[in-house]
């Protein structure tokens, strides 16, 4: 496939290990169905091969050549295959979370891997995936298992703040351009039960809840899904806790977006917390959108 100039690259994080096959797999679908290049970067700090000296530290420049020529043979051998053309590679010195939130700044999707200590030194991805998806400017994309994100559902959850609506719009490109069902959850949670009824045990009171809460998600899908959208989505109302209803809901090849930040008018995804317990339990992949994420910058339809 012929990447359009006029995209901003996927970019995917490789450290030299084992997660670097599923990772890879999952930047290069991403980046053939977009239209787009895919740029492959490995990130990487001083490490005991370096002879420090008084004021500083001298790295020598064949550390550097020898990472490049070791990135540049396991991209050459992922890469076939995907429908790639080309791969574009870099090693880049430094800290591998502030190397790839720097990045993210000009791409449409960052993938990692959620955890793994590679051969190369430097982007240890458990610490790194962390970071990079708390501060990252593009959506970011973590990996887990062989089969992550590769295929199924795609599956959001939607509070009603601006964030959860942001990933909203994301994850319905997405699953337009996969073809796939897009699934909403919408979960409730004893703190909202508490905050509009006296009773939340009561049957009568839940019923009412429901009927208000699929109300309020109905309304967020006509303000944030364009009109005429066909509608193949498939709309979860859940009383319980945000995580497990999102969890349920999803399995290895399936992909689950959420908004960074969470408590909206109804409070059921405090995206702080549930973000990073669907980030280390989600079994495919996670996609969690960055405040300010705008409709017209998260393009994911196909070229």
């Amino acid at each position: 496939m012929t990447a359009s100039a006029d995209r901003q690259p996927v970019i995917v994080g490789l450290d030299g290990s084992k997660t670097d096959v599923v990772s890879f797999a999952a930047a290069a679908a991403e980046a053939a169905r977009r239209g787009t290049t895919l740029l492959a970067v490995h990130a990487w700090l001083i490490t005991d091969d370096h002879l420090p000296l008084e004021g500083g530290v001298r790295v020598d420049p064949s550390i550097g050549g020898r990472l490049e020529r070791e990135l540049e043979q396991a991209v050459h051998g992922m890469t076939a295959g995907t429908g790639l053309e080309q791969v574009e590679t870099r090693v880049l010195y430094g800290y591998a979370g502030d190397v790839l939130c720097r990045l993210s700044e000009q791409a449409e999707l960052l993938v990692l891997a959620g955890h793994g200590k590679g051969a190369w030194r430097g982007m240890l991805l458990g610490s790194v995936s962390q970071y990079v998806v708390e501060r990252a400017s593009c959506p970011v994309m973590i990996v887990h298992g062989v089969a992550a994100g590769l295929g199924g559902r795609v599956v959001v959850g939607v509070d009603g703040s601006l964030s959860s609506l942001a990933a909203l719009c994301w994850a319905d490109r997405l699953a337009i351009s996969r073809r796939a069902v897009l699934t909403v959850v919408h979960a409730g949670g004893p703190s909202l039960e508490r905050a509009l009824f006296p009773e939340p045990s009561s049957v009568a009171t839940l019923g009412a809840w429901e009927e208000q809460a699929r109300r309020a998600l109905n309304g967020w899908l006509d303000s944030a899904l364009p009109a005429g959208r066909p509608k193949t989505v498939k709309t979860v109302i859940n009383p319980g806790s945000a995580t497990a209803a999102l969890l349920e809901q999803v399995d290895e090849h399936d992909v689950l977006v959420v908004g960074r930040r969470g408590a909206g008018g109804f409070p059921g995804l405090h995206l702080g917390s549930v973000a990073r317990r669907i980030l280390s339990q989600a079994p495919g992949a996670v996609v969690v959108i960055p405040p300010g994420w705008s409709q017209a910058s998260a393009s994911t339809t196909g070229a």
